[in-house]
């Protein structure tokens, strides 16, 4: 019986880099990459025995060491999706001394990709697969040419053979699965929603705390869903003869990809919120569109995680925590959630769940404000503090940080976090609500180092008394109006009718930008818009307030 000797670390570094490059050639082919893919590729290198080639084997073992690196890297644009980079690391290691031959390097890599194309996105050949997608396909092309090069021989036919046989026809019972839309539906890239406007009906309405629901919602027509975890959806609702527009964190994980939910906390004199909690019932319907934002641990992998959040602040972190349970992550968790009373916990019970099926991978960190009578509570009471950081994450400084809840909330955790010595390019956050008047940012960012000329500080606002009138235009849409000095220019679009995409409405995602050719609008807090836009006279409308006597926005 033979030994099978293992590769020389070089080798085997070598390769490690030349699967990661093969990854994102294939999996991001058409900027495709999705959060399955990258569940796909974990999988493959937690179990890197699905072969028995040593060399692979090996290479999936480097590269799970390197992962995270390598994908920062990725992120980052120092590694690049480059079909040049890719034959320079194929012929690096070709060239390894110790290297096995070309013909078996070649299989190597078919087995590889072959694995992740069939097993990843919404490519699963279980449940109806028709045909990889074109960008996949010339991806996979291109790979054949390079191993041919490399191997001077015939390539094996590209993906076609990775077709499954025809779907059988539809028989006389196919009425009968009318209860379950999804399990008839055909995933293609031609269903799947990843970015726009879709119609969705309530399919349920979940009660969390007293102030608090869940709505989960379904697509009217099949389709897959497709987004980050943490990231968000703006709603458009008809009140009170209205279309009003208001963004939610979406709650669910894009690991079940058939349903989102939103959890959305009743706020007092909040109009949408109360109109969600006293309107929006099951069976009903609603558009919204999306998704929006950057705030996901999918946009910074890292092996270690510390995770805030305050209030309906649990909703991204809820999201981030269900993906890295249905995605089998490795990643170490720490969850320090800031509560006003017990009674507040939202996700109590699935917060307790996921503790269990996770284990010692995740700390959960509950730590309501003060006591709820009547309710029993065996865990610890009291405020945010840098000794709580030091109780429940003494290793905050190797943790990637990801922190949500309102902006008082927020400021508190970034200004300790700081203090305490996080390297703060660990640190992302994600705020909710509309920023008061007069609060200038406080996320460290170059961005804000805007011309004085396009950016007027708050100390410099018109007094409150001041209430002239302002000319609005909305050249695109031909409308003008007229308001008051100091109103936001997005109110004023929705109150009219007039269509800008919003999302965060804090001045964080610049989904709402718009150009703006005359006046004056002052955005008292964002961090969205960099310099060169700001020269060009970009603005974002959630945050920006209109002066002078007219302003024209081309919106």
């Amino acid at each position: 019986m033979l030994e099978m000797i293992e590769p020389e670390p070089l080798l085997a570094d070598r390769a490690a880099l030349l699967l990661f490059l093969l990854f994102i050639h294939v999996a991001d082919a058409g900027g495709g990459l999705t959060a399955r893919d990258v569940q796909c590729l974990n999988q493959m290198l937690d179990h890197p025995d699905w072969t028995a080639s040593p060399f692979l084997r090996s290479a999936q073992v480097n590269l799970r060491a390197r992962y995270f690196d390598l994908w920062q890297d990725y992120q980052k644009g120092g590694i690049r999706r480059d079909l040049a980079l890719l034959s320079t690391q194929l012929t690096s290691v070709l060239m390894t001394p110790g290297a096995p031959p070309a013909i078996d390097v070649k299989l190597a890599i078919e087995a590889f990709v072959g694995r992740l194309v069939r097993n990843a996105s919404t490519l699963l050949l279980r449940l109806g697969l028709a045909a990889l997608a074109p960008g996949r396909q010339a991806a996979w092309a291109e790979l054949n040419q390079l191993l041919k090069a490399a191997c001077q021989d015939q390539p094996i036919p590209p993906a076609v053979a990775l077709r499954p046989p025809p779907r059988p026809a539809a028989s006389a019972a196919a009425p009968a699965r009318a209860a379950w839309p999804a399990a008839s539906l055909q995933l293609t890239e031609e269903n799947s929603w990843r970015r726009g406007r879709i119609e969705m009906r309530c399919a349920a309405v979940i009660p969390e705390t007293a102030d608090v629901r869940t709505f989960v919602l379904v697509p009217i027509m099949p389709t897959v869903l497709v987004y980050e975890p943490g990231q968000f959806v703006t709603l458009e609702l008809a009140i009170d003869g209205k279309t009003v527009r208001r963004s939610y964190t979406m709650s669910s994980s894009p690991s079940r990809p058939h349903a989102i939910s939103i959890t959305v906390k009743r706020i007092p004199q909040g109009v949408v919120s109360n109109w969600l909690h006293d309107h929006l019932h099951q069976h009903a319907t609603l558009h919204l569109s999306g998704p929006h934002g950057m705030f996901s641990c999918f946009n910074a992998p890292a092996p270690k995680l510390l995770l805030f959040a305050a209030g309906s602040g649990i909703t991204p972190i809820m999201s981030m925590l269900r993906w890295l349970a249905d995605t089998a992550s490795s990643a170490d968790v720490v969850l320090i959630n800031n509560v006003r009373t017990p009674s507040d916990i939202i996700f109590a019970t699935e917060l307790d769940y996921l503790g269990t099926r996770l284990g010692n991978q995740l700390r959960l960190g509950i730590m309501p404000a003060a006591d709820c009578p009547g309710m029993a509570w065996n865990g610890p009471i009291g405020h945010f503090s840098d000794q709580l950081i030091q109780l429940w994450a003494p290793d905050f400084a190797e943790r990637e940080v990801f922190a949500c809840g309102p902006a008082g909330y927020m400021k508190v955790v970034r200004a300790t976090l700081e203090g305490i010595g996080l390297p703060m390019a660990q640190y992302h956050e994600e705020s909710f609500g509309t920023p008061a008047v007069g609060m200038m940012a406080t996320t460290a960012s170059p961005l804000l180092k805007s011309p004085a000329s396009t950016v007027v500080a708050a100390q410099n606002l018109p007094p409150a008394e001041v209430k002239a009138t302002v000319e609005i235009v909305f050249a695109r849409s031909g409308k003008t109006v007229t308001t008051i000095e100091g109103d936001f220019l997005l109110d004023l679009a929705e109150t009219h009718d007039v269509m800008i995409e919003s999302g965060c409405r804090a001045g964080n995602c610049g989904t709402c930008k718009v150009l703006k050719t005359e006046g004056e609008v002052v955005m008292e807090e964002q961090t969205a818009l960099s310099a060169a836009d700001m020269d060009d006279g970009y603005v974002l409308t959630c945050v920006g307030r209109v002066y002078g006597n007219k302003v024209v926005v081309q919106a």
